[in-house]
Formats: structure tokens, sequence, C-alpha cells
């Protein structure tokens, strides 16, 4: 853990950064070499393995950039109310090595193994259901990098559910919109994400996501309405949870936090309106040439 306050300079090299975590408040930062002769000159660059930053309340002067960063990941958090003098730029981002993984397209429960930004751009409406491979205490920004349209929208509201299933009968595969049972209890598919095995050997093993359920599922068989069975391990729980009462749609340059209990993703919404960075909230442009196509990462 790494903290600079309170301080007053006059460089002509950036504050470099090898750490895990560092804050950055309340400094004055000032570049007295010759502007422009080094393209990478920024006042504030972060390398390598940078999983919390917290960049706020300084006063940067004269560099190409305010904020650069070349780690090979991390997530780049609350870059807040600093005031920016003659900056070309604000920032500029390299995340997972060089490019901010962009997960597959149309894809209703996409993979966040081993990463922790990550950008969605559909260019068709796609539900979202749940975020595939995550670890315990695993932290992952999604941002919606879509040019415009709301196309993605993640399951949070209460209705949506899911069953995990550990295996299905051999028989046909159960679609969306197929009604389920189990004694009392009832619900609708929406979507099915076979995760192992196959339908056809018996031995399929994945999550089948429900809505509208009535009554309380357990252990054992469930029947489709298509004559098929597959066996679950427990009632039914919901995948992405957040103080959210309905389902939440996202516009081109939202983002969402998420943190993976080893079972559910609960998730905070940040609207950032900057797409590349995360939380950047009432920073003074002062003078240069800042525009939003400022914050494109690398």
């Amino acid at each position: 853990l790494i903290g600079l306050a309170g301080n007053a300079a006059d460089l002509t090299h950036p504050v470099s950064v090898l750490s895990q975590n560092f804050t950055v408040t309340g400094n004055l930062i000032s570049y007295v070499g010759t502007t422009g002769a080094r393209t990478d000159e920024c006042a504030i660059g972060m390398v390598d393995n940078i999983d919390y930053v917290n960049i706020r309340g300084n006063t940067i002067r004269g560099f190409v950039y305010g904020v650069r960063s070349l780690a090979d990941y991390g997530d780049i958090y609350n870059i807040a109310e600093n005031v920016y003098l003659s900056c070309t730029h604000m920032a500029d981002i390299l995340s997972a090595s060089g490019t901010i993984a962009l997960l597959t397209a149309g894809d209703q429960t996409p993979s966040v193994g081993g990463v922790n930004l990550c950008r969605v751009a559909n260019t068709a409406a796609t539900s979202i259901y749940n975020f595939d491979d995550g670890i315990m205490s695993q932290s992952v920004w999604v941002i919606d990098w879509s040019a415009t349209g709301t196309n993605t929208t993640l399951m949070t509201g209460v209705l949506h559910r899911y069953l995990h299933f550990t295996a299905g009968d051999g028989g046909t595969a159960p679609l969306k919109d197929d009604t389920i049972s189990q004694g009392a209890a009832s619900a609708t598919i929406e979507h099915v994400n076979l995760r192992d095995g196959a339908w056809a050997d018996g031995d399929g093993e994945g999550d089948i996501y429900i809505t509208g359920q009535t009554g309380t599922f357990a252990a054992g068989t469930v029947t489709c309405s298509t004559g098929a069975t597959f066996t679950i391990t427990a009632n039914s729980d919901r995948k992405l949870r957040g103080n959210f009462s309905s389902d939440l749609t996202l516009t081109s340059g939202d983002a969402v936090h998420m943190l993976y209990d080893g079972g559910r993703w609960w998730i905070d919404y940040i609207d950032c309106t900057q797409p590349s960075i995360i939380n950047i909230a009432g920073d003074l442009i002062v003078s240069g040439t800042v525009t939003a196509a400022d914050f494109v990462a690398s």
C-alpha cells in the first residue's frame, strides 16, 4: 500500500508506482521539462499488478497525460476531483495486456475468467443471466462499450432465478419457454446454460434460468413440458444480486462493479459517462485539448 498526499512537486519524470494498492491525493504535480519532448509524459504512471487506485483532489499541470497506466491487469478506481492544467490528455489506460477484454457478443452467460476489467458491445438485444468462470472474491468491472443503444440487460430482477442441474435423462433438451414442474412447484425456462457433458448422453451439467416460479423446488427430479427430466441439487436461487428490484439495462458508457461470493455476483451500479476509466467524477479541465475521445484505452 502506497500513499502520497499533500505534496508539491516539479517533475521531469512521473510519479511511478509498482504496487497493488495506492492513493495519490491533494498533490500539486507540475512538469518542468520541455512539454512534448517525450510522448509518454504523465504525472502519475502505474505499472503491473494494480488492484486499487485512488487518485483524488490533485492539481496536475503541463503533462501529456495526467494519469497513465501500463498495468498488465487490474482495476482502475476512483479518479476524481482532480484539476488538469494544460494537459493534452486526462488519462490513457492500458489494461489486460493492451486491451480491455471484450465479452462475446450475444452471450447470455459470458465468461469473465481471469479478468478484472472487461467490456460488452452487444449490437442486438442481449439478456445476461450470469457471468461464468468467476472465482471466490473476484472483483470485475463491466463497461458497456457499445456505440449507441441499450442492447445489454443484466437480469438482476427478483423474478429471475436459476436451478443447477447435474444430469439430464438423455432425452430432448429443455428449451426457452418450456414449463418445468416438480410437485406443486413450477416455472418457465428463460435460458439453458449447458456447461459440461451432453443431454443426449444423460450427463449434462449446468444451469437453467427460470422466471415465474411458484412453490419451492427441492433436490431431485424435475420434469419439463417436453417430457425431458433432469436432476437438480436445491431450490432455485439468484445469480445476479444487488439493490435492484428490476432488471438493469445498460447504455453506452455505463459500468457495473461486481464481486463474486462463490455462488453469486453482487452488483453495484455505476453510471460512468466515459467508458474506459471507472468513476471519473468531478474532474476539472482548466485548459488543454481534452475531449471524450481521450478516454479511449490504448
